[in-house]
């Protein structure tokens, strides 16, 4: 998706790859962007060396483990069969892979704005200054 909408791109991208809830690839009739349209792609993991100069402008939402996994285990609870299962699947998964991803990536490194995200009702921006230009 990031090559047909980078410069030189085509244009032509699919909207979704996969399905967190059937845990399958999906298969969509592609889509055409117009020049100047802007993208926002919501996803974990995306700041990473080898593909953030695909994006313009990157904004890193950064919320503690523990908060992040009682959000995640509230949301999640029933579809993974139990409280239980969902903390160890956000312990055993998603948490040893975030892990991973800052000690290899780094990724507020790369942020033109952090968002901390643990309190919703009080969110916390900083801006990059060398960032806005």
């Amino acid at each position: 998706m990031l090559e047909p909408l980078g410069p030189g791109g085509n244009l032509i991208y699919q909207a979704r790859g996969f399905d967190l809830e059937t845990n399958a690839p999906v298969e969509e009739t592609p889509n055409k962007a117009n020049p100047g349209d802007i993208f926002l792609f919501a996803a974990s993991f995306l700041l990473r060396p080898e593909i953030v100069s695909y994006f313009d402008y990157c904004i890193y939402i950064d919320t503690d483990f523990e908060v992040a996994e009682q959000r995640g285990v509230d949301r999640d609870a029933a579809r993974l069969g139990s409280r239980e299962n969902a903390v160890r699947l956000y312990r055993q998964r998603y948490h040893a892979a975030q892990r991973i991803y800052f000690a290899e990536s780094n990724p507020v490194q790369y942020a033109d704005v952090l968002l901390k995200n643990n309190n919703l009702a009080e969110p916390i921006l900083f801006f990059r200054a060398n960032h806005l230009s």
